[in-house]
């Protein structure tokens, strides 16, 4: 069966549109990665001060 040159052209635009998508779905990924090792990062950086301020506030109490 041959194609015809309007289905042969849609059917290069569908593969183009499908390998867009793919590569869309790629980077989606490695943005969703990336901002929960962020997130990770952030959260250990927040229980670090949080420490560090608890064991000032002991260094200055018993300071006293």
């Amino acid at each position: 069966m041959k194609l015809s040159r309007e289905q042969k052209r849609l059917r290069r635009r569908m593969v183009e549109v499908r390998d867009k998508i793919i590569a869309f779905g790629i980077v989606l990924v490695f943005l969703i990665m990336n901002l929960e090792e962020n997130y990770k990062k952030q959260k250990d950086k927040i229980k670090n001060l949080k420490e560090e301020h608890v064991n000032r506030a002991i260094t200055i109490i018993e300071g006293r």
